[in-house]
């Protein structure tokens, strides 16, 4: 590894910057490497997933994002606090010998490094994007993805989303990011699969954000990934399958605040040499779009 130019004062000085808080934000360990590379640590918290992968694709993302987030905080010449929104992501799943062997094994507490390197800052356009990478702590190239971010102060946040505003109250509620959402009300028709995952709960969105409670995009992308799993089942009449992403694009449109129903909708598109190709939509109960994925899934497995 490169060495550091900066220690811990640099996690003090990120999270200083950003909207994001514990539970959410788990990165331990942040450095800024000679390169402009901000590195950080991460330790695997979800093993509810069916991905066949060391780690699940969404989970990956939830740490990447925020890694990228903090290094567009480090960039960003107005060092007030800012909301940096994930608006797209681009994900490859890098390391396939990496798949099925290690999902069996006991995945507590594995250690990852992820970094993220700067891309774009467009601060007239109020946008960002970086490429992040997340390795094994033995060195092997597990994910990457490119993020693209909207970037929003703290004060307009506040007064743009004002109607959203609940008062945070001190929590004793364990993490909620350490398992699924679960979905429920399925209905299948054709190659289409609907589900509902119920009413955001200011409880599953601690740390993201406070007094504005949001479901993090990487928890709804999460609960997207596993409908298509579910589909994918279907499709192929095998239940007990788990599965790997080759790659994903996902979109997301706008937050699902607090107190909104989310429903999702996947729809199987193709098969094709570069997988089993799923769409999944979610939208609140009024239709109203919130975020998208394409998938690929190239893995398999009993």
């Amino acid at each position: 590894m490169l060495e550091r130019l900066h220690l811990n004062p640099i996690e003090f000085l990120v999270r200083d910057l950003i909207c994001i808080t514990p539970p959410y934000y788990a990165l331990y360990d942040l450095a800024l490497l000679q390169n402009g590379i901000l590195e950080g640590i991460c330790f695997i918290e979800n093993n509810e997933t069916d991905e066949a992968t060391i780690i699940s694709s969404s989970e990956a993302g939830r740490h990447l994002a925020i890694l990228g987030s903090g290094l567009l905080a480090l960039e960003n010449e107005d060092k007030s606090k800012h909301y940096y929104l994930v608006t797209h992501a681009t994900t490859v799943y890098r390391h396939k010998d990496l798949t099925g062997i290690q999902f069996n094994q006991n995945k507590a507490k594995s250690k990852l490094i992820g970094q993220a390197k700067l891309i774009s800052l467009d601060l007239k356009g109020k946008t960002g994007k970086v490429e992040t990478k997340l390795f094994t702590e033995f060195g092997r190239q597990v994910f990457t993805m490119e993020i693209t971010y909207q970037i929003i102060k703290e004060d307009i946040f506040s007064r743009l989303f004002q109607s959203n505003y609940v008062f945070a109250k001190p929590s004793q509620i364990n993490n909620p990011y350490t398992r699924q959402i679960e979905i429920d009300n399925l209905r299948s028709r054709k190659n289409n699969l609907k589900g509902d995952i119920g009413v955001v709960q200011p409880e599953q969105c601690l740390g993201h954000f406070e007094n504005f409670p949001a479901l993090p995009i990487a928890i709804l992308s999460s609960a997207m990934i596993n409908l298509a799993g579910k589909h994918l089942k279907r499709i192929l009449k095998r239940q007990n399958i788990r599965y790997a992403l080759s790659k994903a694009d996902l979109a997301a449109f706008r937050l699902a605040f607090a107190g909104e129903r989310i429903l999702l909708n996947s729809n199987y598109i193709d098969t094709s040499e570069f997988g089993i190709q799923f769409v999944v939509e979610a939208t609140n109960e009024n239709g109203v779009a919130i975020g998208e994925i394409g998938l690929f899934f190239d893995h398999v497995t009993n």
